[in-house]
């Protein structure tokens, strides 16, 4: 979904010209020609410092600047182990509890705000005076070198424990459940999203990237691997042209048995031709050229593994083409391929599958078909919304859910379209021979940071 600007940004600018083109994907009847004038550096606190209070000028007595009451009350977080996982939380030595969780908490909504804290020796994390309203609370516990060592040979790749749940916190307080679940290291994983997508002066979505990362300690082949956009119905569009609501893509959005994709991409080779050994990481590149030549602030990627081939876009000869095989071309947009980020914000890597047998289905607001990849195909998820103060004031808000947990526990807030930085995987720690084990509990709001300097082919 294109991002949303507003007046204080753009001035005399066909927007809505851009949103639709974007929204329907067809690339046929929507002129280039539009000019974007270089968006306002970010607000940089987010309008809160890091102990939680409000910097922006708002009240913060218990009373609105009109009068009236503001309400607040306690938001309790209690953190317990997921029955399915009762048995490996015991040989760690711990009860029903987790101890040592760190939780999180977000406001969904205007004002924004984020809060963290650590678990009492309950199993429980308080935030007292919140404004009234929903939050989106997730929680990490991050096994030490000791835990690790306690863990049975079958659970060797267990990092770390994560968990997520939504709560209504209204006048007399409420308490919120959060069950933790064994996060294993995975296989092949998303390492870094670069979207590329402040605008330079005229329309330039072309030097995004996407980076994989082989987190297994086996080296991996590439050959057939996918990548590709999931589900978009990401924001309740009730009021926008196509009248989409959350309810409406439930059915694709939410569905625990695959991912619902119309663009997807796969990696060439016959097999073993192109492996990736532990600790390495590959770019797949929209345009594999150096983009810098554009503006300085974006990447050289001349030297991205493979790139999106399209009708029009600059081929690098020395750089293997992704094959589009998605019931949609993405190469419509632009004529450049795949863009990473421009639609939608759910992206996958995924084993090979045989295309000609998925099940397809049209969707309600799009004129093509999607196909679904199978959740026994998926290998990562990377689901993110804007960072919060853009979220704040979005035209179209994000569903309370964007995607089924069995893919991505909860979405990060990470995405700052007016930023040349990136979103990227955490480090959960590094081995004595130099290698990277990243973080993966299955919830991109545990496991990514937003605003890291874009490092592509190389983690951390």
């Amino acid at each position: 979904m294109v991002p949303e600007r507003h007046d204080s940004e753009v001035r005399s600018i066909p927007l809505r010209h851009i949103a639709m083109c974007l929204a329907l994907a067809l690339g046929a009847g929507c002129s280039t020609e539009v000019r974007l004038v270089q968006p306002p550096p970010r607000d940089t606190t987010g309008g809160r410092d890091t102990t939680g209070r409000d910097t922006t000028g708002r009240d913060t007595t218990g009373r609105d600047t009109t009068g009236g009451t503001v309400q607040r009350a306690t938001l309790v977080v209690r953190v317990v182990v997921d029955t399915v996982d009762t048995a490996l939380a015991r040989t760690l030595g711990w009860g029903p509890a987790v101890p040592g969780t760190q939780v999180v908490v977000e406001r969904i909504g205007t004002p924004v705000g984020r809060w963290s804290a650590t678990v009492d020796s309950l199993g429980e994390a308080r935030f007292p005076d919140l404004l009234t309203g929903d939050y989106r609370v997730s929680a990490v516990r991050i096994l030490t070198a000791a835990e690790k060592q306690t863990l049975p040979a079958a659970a060797a790749d267990v990092d770390a424990f994560g968990g997520y749940t939504g709560a209504g916190l209204r006048a007399a307080g409420a308490t919120a459940a959060v069950a933790m679940l064994a996060g294993r290291r995975g296989s092949l994983v998303i390492s870094e999203w670069y979207t590329a997508l402040p605008f330079v002066g005229e329309i330039y979505y072309f030097g995004t990237y996407l980076e994989i990362y082989n987190n297994s300690d086996t080296t991996i082949y590439l050959d057939g691997k996918i990548v590709g956009e999931g589900p978009p119905y990401t924001r309740d569009a009730t009021r926008a042209v196509s009248g989409i609501s959350c309810a409406d893509g439930a059915p694709f959005q939410l569905d625990p048995d695959g991912l619902w994709s119309r663009w997807f991409e796969q990696i060439p080779g016959s097999g073993r031709q192109y492996p990736l050994a532990p600790g390495q990481a590959v770019v797949l590149a929209t345009d594999a050229i150096d983009h810098r030549t554009v503006h300085r602030d974006l990447q050289d990627l001349s030297g991205a593994r493979f790139e999106s081939k399209g009708t029009t876009d600059p081929d690098n000869p020395g750089v293997p083409n992704l094959r589009s095989i998605g019931p949609a071309a993405p190469y419509t947009l632009w004529g450049h391929g795949m863009i990473y980020g421009i639609d939608g914000e759910i992206l996958f890597v995924s084993d090979a599958v045989d295309v000609i047998s998925l099940p397809r289905s049209s969707v309600p607001g799009f004129s093509v078909q999607f196909a679904r990849i199978p959740r026994a195909s998926v290998l990562d998820v990377l689901t993110t919304g804007r960072i919060p103060d853009l979220e704040a004031v979005a035209t179209l808000p994000l569903c309370p859910q964007l995607i089924n947990p069995a893919f991505d526990l909860q979405a990060g807030l990470l995405w700052d379209y007016r930023s040349f930085l990136s979103v990227a995987r955490k480090v959960f720690t590094t081995l004595p021979d130099g290698r990277v084990i990243l973080l993966r509990t299955r919830s991109t709001a545990n496991d990514f940071v937003d605003n890291v300097a874009p490092s592509p082919g190389r983690v951390p």
